[in-house]
């Protein structure tokens, strides 16, 4: 009889570390998931801001080289 009800512990235990295990599992595979979509949303505001940074300075040349030129009218 004792051994009967070692064995019925051992096999509660196992199943129970066994759902442990899977959960942990499913909480490692939750947070890679979060982290793909965290990075991947960072790297899309960094594509965003640099193609803002690129059209900055395309406006800030354009208005420089204008300004260049009425200087150069003025000064003629």
């Amino acid at each position: 009889m004792k051994f009967n009800n070692l064995l019925v512990l051992l096999s509660i235990t196992l199943i129970s570390i066994s759902a442990g295990a899977k959960e942990l599992i499913e909480m490692k595979n939750e947070r890679l998931n979060k982290e793909k979509e965290y990075k991947s949303w960072i790297s899309k505001k960094k594509n965003e801001l640099i193609i803002k940074d690129n059209e900055v300075k395309k406006w800030a040349n354009v208005n420089h080289e204008k300004l260049k030129n009425k200087k150069t009218l003025l000064h003629h």
